[in-house]
């Protein structure tokens, strides 16, 4: 789906969904790169300055809160979620 299509709305719902469950992050994202990151309320991780990080990174933008963010990439999807996994495990403590 194309930008504010079926797609991210789905994404979204299904990421707000999994941060309800406990010690969840969630990284969903379209081949078009729209993006949303969630995490449930007991991981300390902050996936709306993660997700700006990698957005910056690739030419997108977006923002959030701290427990759920979206945005769209600039290019590159496959390298961002890449980035983003990575990041979000450091941050974790390889978790």
């Amino acid at each position: 789906a194309g930008p504010g299509g079926a797609a991210p709305r789905r994404g979204g719902r299904a990421a707000r969904g999994a941060g309800r469950g406990g010690g969840l992050v969630a990284l969903l994202a379209t081949e078009e790169g729209h993006v949303v990151f969630a995490r449930s309320a007991d991981v300390g991780v902050d996936v709306a300055a993660l997700l700006r990080r990698i957005l910056h990174q690739f030419g997108g933008r977006g923002g959030g809160r701290s427990e759920f963010a979206q945005g769209i990439l600039g290019g590159a999807v496959a390298a961002a979620l890449q980035a983003a996994r990575a990041r979000a495990a450091e941050e974790l403590g390889g978790a």
